[in-house]
Protein backbone atom coordinates (compact mmCIF):
# COMPACT_ATOMS: atom_id res chain seq x y z
CA UNK A 1 0.00 0.00 0.00
CA UNK A 2 2.93 2.37 0.58
CA UNK A 3 4.41 1.85 -2.90
CA UNK A 4 4.04 4.81 -5.27
CA UNK A 5 1.37 4.46 -7.92
CA UNK A 6 2.62 3.75 -11.41
CA UNK A 7 1.06 3.77 -14.84
CA UNK A 8 2.31 2.26 -18.08
CA UNK A 9 1.41 3.12 -21.63
CA UNK A 10 0.13 0.12 -23.60
CA UNK A 11 2.59 -1.51 -25.98
CA UNK A 12 2.39 -0.45 -29.62
CA UNK A 13 0.59 -2.71 -32.06
CA UNK A 14 1.36 -3.31 -35.74
CA UNK A 15 -2.31 -3.01 -36.63
CA UNK A 16 -4.97 -0.83 -35.01
CA UNK A 17 -7.03 -2.47 -32.29
CA UNK A 18 -10.63 -2.67 -33.51
CA UNK A 19 -13.56 -2.78 -31.10
CA UNK A 20 -17.14 -2.92 -32.31
CA UNK A 21 -20.11 -1.04 -30.88
CA UNK A 22 -23.84 -1.59 -31.11
CA UNK A 23 -24.63 1.88 -32.38
CA UNK A 24 -25.24 3.15 -35.89
CA UNK A 25 -23.23 1.31 -38.55
CA UNK A 26 -22.19 4.58 -40.20
CA UNK A 27 -20.33 5.86 -37.11
CA UNK A 28 -16.86 5.06 -35.86
CA UNK A 29 -14.61 6.52 -33.19
CA UNK A 30 -10.89 6.48 -33.80
CA UNK A 31 -7.96 7.21 -31.48
CA UNK A 32 -4.20 7.32 -32.01
CA UNK A 33 -2.01 7.83 -28.91
CA UNK A 34 1.62 8.41 -28.03
CA UNK A 35 3.20 8.06 -24.57
CA UNK A 36 4.49 11.15 -22.79
CA UNK A 37 5.36 11.48 -19.11
CA UNK A 38 4.00 12.55 -15.79
CA UNK A 39 4.82 14.17 -12.48
CA UNK A 40 5.36 17.67 -11.19
CA UNK A 41 9.03 17.60 -12.21
CA UNK A 42 7.94 17.74 -15.85
CA UNK A 43 5.12 20.24 -15.47
CA UNK A 44 6.74 22.70 -17.88
CA UNK A 45 6.96 19.97 -20.52
CA UNK A 46 3.30 19.11 -19.95
CA UNK A 47 2.32 22.72 -20.60
CA UNK A 48 4.38 22.84 -23.76
CA UNK A 49 2.73 19.60 -24.89
CA UNK A 50 -0.57 21.45 -24.56
CA UNK A 51 0.71 23.92 -27.15
CA UNK A 52 1.73 21.00 -29.35
CA UNK A 53 -1.70 19.40 -29.07
CA UNK A 54 -3.38 22.64 -30.09
CA UNK A 55 -1.09 22.90 -33.14
CA UNK A 56 -1.84 19.26 -33.97
CA UNK A 57 -5.60 19.81 -33.57
CA UNK A 58 -5.57 22.77 -35.95
CA UNK A 59 -3.60 20.88 -38.58
CA UNK A 60 -5.73 17.75 -38.19
CA UNK A 61 -8.98 19.67 -38.50
CA UNK A 62 -7.79 21.44 -41.65
CA UNK A 63 -6.46 18.25 -43.22
CA UNK A 64 -9.53 16.13 -42.47
CA UNK A 65 -11.87 18.77 -43.88
CA UNK A 66 -9.71 19.08 -46.98
CA UNK A 67 -9.38 15.32 -47.57
CA UNK A 68 -12.90 14.26 -46.69
CA UNK A 69 -14.84 17.39 -47.56
CA UNK A 70 -16.80 17.02 -44.37
CA UNK A 71 -17.04 18.99 -41.19
CA UNK A 72 -15.44 16.54 -38.76
CA UNK A 73 -14.29 17.84 -35.41
CA UNK A 74 -11.15 15.86 -34.56
CA UNK A 75 -9.22 16.85 -31.50
CA UNK A 76 -5.86 16.15 -29.94
CA UNK A 77 -5.51 16.14 -26.16
CA UNK A 78 -2.66 15.79 -23.72
CA UNK A 79 -3.02 13.92 -20.46
CA UNK A 80 -0.17 14.48 -17.99
CA UNK A 81 -0.81 12.97 -14.55
CA UNK A 82 0.88 15.21 -11.99
CA UNK A 83 0.59 12.61 -9.24
CA UNK A 84 2.39 9.87 -11.21
CA UNK A 85 5.88 9.85 -12.71
CA UNK A 86 4.59 8.45 -15.99
CA UNK A 87 1.49 7.30 -17.79
CA UNK A 88 0.81 10.47 -19.74
CA UNK A 89 -0.26 10.51 -23.35
CA UNK A 90 -1.14 12.59 -26.36
CA UNK A 91 -4.21 11.27 -28.13
CA UNK A 92 -5.71 12.29 -31.47
CA UNK A 93 -9.36 11.30 -31.84
CA UNK A 94 -12.42 11.77 -33.98
CA UNK A 95 -15.87 10.44 -34.58
CA UNK A 96 -16.39 9.78 -38.28
CA UNK A 97 -17.64 7.30 -40.86
CA UNK A 98 -15.89 3.90 -40.81
CA UNK A 99 -14.63 4.43 -44.37
CA UNK A 100 -12.69 7.50 -43.13
CA UNK A 101 -10.72 5.62 -40.45
CA UNK A 102 -7.74 4.81 -42.73
CA UNK A 103 -7.66 8.46 -43.86
CA UNK A 104 -7.57 9.56 -40.23
CA UNK A 105 -4.65 7.28 -39.35
CA UNK A 106 -2.68 8.31 -42.46
CA UNK A 107 -3.34 11.99 -41.78
CA UNK A 108 -2.31 11.73 -38.13
CA UNK A 109 0.90 9.95 -39.11
CA UNK A 110 1.69 12.61 -41.74
CA UNK A 111 1.02 15.50 -39.35
CA UNK A 112 3.16 13.94 -36.60
CA UNK A 113 6.04 13.49 -39.06
CA UNK A 114 5.61 17.05 -40.34
CA UNK A 115 5.62 18.50 -36.82
CA UNK A 116 8.92 16.71 -36.22
CA UNK A 117 10.46 17.78 -39.53
CA UNK A 118 9.07 21.31 -39.77
CA UNK A 119 8.49 23.39 -36.64
CA UNK A 120 5.44 25.60 -36.49
CA UNK A 121 5.69 29.06 -38.00
CA UNK A 122 5.47 32.15 -35.80
CA UNK A 123 1.96 32.80 -37.13
CA UNK A 124 0.81 29.25 -36.43
CA UNK A 125 2.21 29.43 -32.89
CA UNK A 126 0.54 32.79 -32.27
CA UNK A 127 -2.85 31.32 -33.26
CA UNK A 128 -2.42 28.80 -30.46
CA UNK A 129 -0.56 30.78 -27.80
CA UNK A 130 -2.74 33.90 -27.79
CA UNK A 131 -5.98 32.03 -26.94
CA UNK A 132 -4.10 30.15 -24.19
CA UNK A 133 -2.78 33.46 -22.83
CA UNK A 134 -6.29 34.94 -22.80
CA UNK A 135 -7.80 31.84 -21.20
CA UNK A 136 -5.24 31.80 -18.39
CA UNK A 137 -5.43 35.55 -17.86
CA UNK A 138 -9.24 35.44 -17.55
CA UNK A 139 -9.20 32.36 -15.30
CA UNK A 140 -6.55 33.90 -13.02
CA UNK A 141 -8.97 36.65 -12.00
CA UNK A 142 -10.84 34.23 -9.75
CA UNK A 143 -9.87 32.52 -6.52
CA UNK A 144 -11.09 29.13 -7.76
CA UNK A 145 -8.31 29.12 -10.37
CA UNK A 146 -5.63 29.47 -7.71
CA UNK A 147 -7.31 26.94 -5.43
CA UNK A 148 -7.28 24.40 -8.26
CA UNK A 149 -3.67 25.14 -9.21
CA UNK A 150 -2.48 24.87 -5.62
CA UNK A 151 -4.46 21.78 -4.69
CA UNK A 152 -2.09 19.50 -2.79
CA UNK A 153 0.60 22.16 -2.41
CA UNK A 154 0.80 21.61 1.35
CA UNK A 155 2.25 18.15 0.66
CA UNK A 156 3.94 19.06 -2.64
CA UNK A 157 5.47 22.55 -2.42
CA UNK A 158 6.65 22.33 -6.05
CA UNK A 159 3.11 23.39 -7.00
CA UNK A 160 3.89 26.89 -5.72
CA UNK A 161 6.84 27.20 -8.10
CA UNK A 162 4.80 25.66 -10.93
CA UNK A 163 2.12 28.31 -10.50
CA UNK A 164 4.70 31.09 -10.83
CA UNK A 165 5.72 29.83 -14.29
CA UNK A 166 2.27 28.89 -15.58
CA UNK A 167 1.68 31.76 -18.00
CA UNK A 168 5.31 31.78 -19.14
CA UNK A 169 5.25 28.03 -19.86
CA UNK A 170 2.11 28.31 -22.00
CA UNK A 171 3.28 31.35 -23.90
Amino acid sequence: DAAPATARFPAATAQPVVLNHRGAADQAAVVASWPTGGGMNGIRESRQLEILTQLFTNRLMDAMREKLGASYAPQVVSNWPVDLNGGGSISAMAQLQPSAVPVFFATVKDIAADLIARPASADELARVIEPLRQQITRAATGSAFFMYQLEGATTDPSKFAALRTLLYDYT
